[in-house]
């Protein structure tokens, strides 16, 4: 299992021997020091903070770096409170934002301003007196009358897992870079143990013309139509991993029998640039031929969202 815990608090309750040792071990022999912390277990145990599961794959490398003392040996945690894990409202937020900007934007988009072309979309947009863009009225973005707090924190929703860099080549595909992420679990992976996170969406009417610039139907129609979108991209520029299609094929069942109040989503880390951008709606379009895939080749960051109320 992965632990996390206080070095400074394990230090301090070895003894004056033990404490001597480890000092010498840390400046002259890591791999040896390595191998003393592992030992002592019941030195760490009062002082771990939170603690997940370990994908096999994952065990296996971290075993084969912690020999090698030029490995790479750092590890990137869930986005956690109190030793769980949550999903911050900000991030949800903005994968919403992403699929109604897809959804406005006068196809094809050829700015390759952002901030212009966010603030012209939503009119939010101040011009000069011969009718120029000029700068953005951020009081005037209709986002702000969304608002998305963050989840619950769900203890036993992650695990440690391997993610690989893939990349598509003329001779076909590469991998490259694997890195040592803490991921959370979903239906598709541990069915049984399927975490679920709770947040608030709350939505405000416009004090200038008293009406909400958001419903929940349009959100989850605008949702569905670029995330589905996406999940058919990415379906067919991995086709040469078979593995990875897959889990394509699986999302793709799960998208047939969404209720109404239902949508997929795409946000956090590894989602990819096609995910986090309107790039399907640009001409020329960006060529992006990597992606992030787990020891299973499954892609991160898919979810569904479901909106009650």
């Amino acid at each position: 299992r992965l632990y996390k815990f206080r070095p400074e608090e394990f230090v301090a309750g070895l003894d004056a021997r033990e404490q001597e040792r480890f000092l010498k071990l840390a400046g002259h022999d890591p791999i040896v020091m390595r191998e003393f912390v592992r030992n002592r277990f019941k030195n760490i145990k009062p002082d771990i903070e939170y603690k997940a599961d370990v994908h096999p794959t994952a065990l296996k490398v971290y075993e084969e770096r912690l020999r090698n003392i030029k490995s790479d040996l750092s590890i990137s945690p869930c986005i956690k409170s109190g030793g769980a894990p949550y999903i911050p409202g900000s991030s949800l937020k903005g994968a919403i934002r992403t699929a109604v900007l897809y959804n406005r934007v006068e196809v094809p988009v050829t700015e390759r301003d952002a901030r212009k072309l966010e603030a012209e979309t939503f009119g939010y947009d101040i011009r000069r007196r011969n009718g120029s863009y000029q700068r953005p009225d951020m009081t005037r973005d209709p986002f702000k009358f969304l608002k998305v707090g963050d989840s619950n924190k769900v203890k036993k929703s992650s695990r440690l897992e391997t993610v690989t860099v893939h990349t598509k080549r003329d001779e076909g595909w590469s991998e490259e870079m694997t890195m040592l992420r803490e991921i959370t679990l979903s239906t598709l992976t541990t069915p049984k143990h399927a975490p679920e996170f709770k947040l608030t969406l709350t939505t405000r009417n416009d004090p200038a013309t008293g009406k909400t610039p958001f419903s929940v139907r349009r959100l989850i129609k605008d949702c569905n139509n670029f995330y589905y979108l996406h999940l058919r991209r990415e379906m067919e520029f991995l086709a040469g991993i078979p593995d990875a299609q897959g889990w394509y094929n699986a999302l793709d069942k799960i998208y047939e029998k969404l209720p109404e109040n239902s949508c997929l989503i795409r946000f956090g880390w590894g989602t990819g640039f096609d995910g986090v951008t309107i790039n399907y709606a640009k001409e020329p379009k960006e060529i992006k031929k990597s992606r992030r895939l787990t020891a299973d080749f499954a892609p991160l960051g898919w979810a569904e969202l479901r909106i009650y109320g």
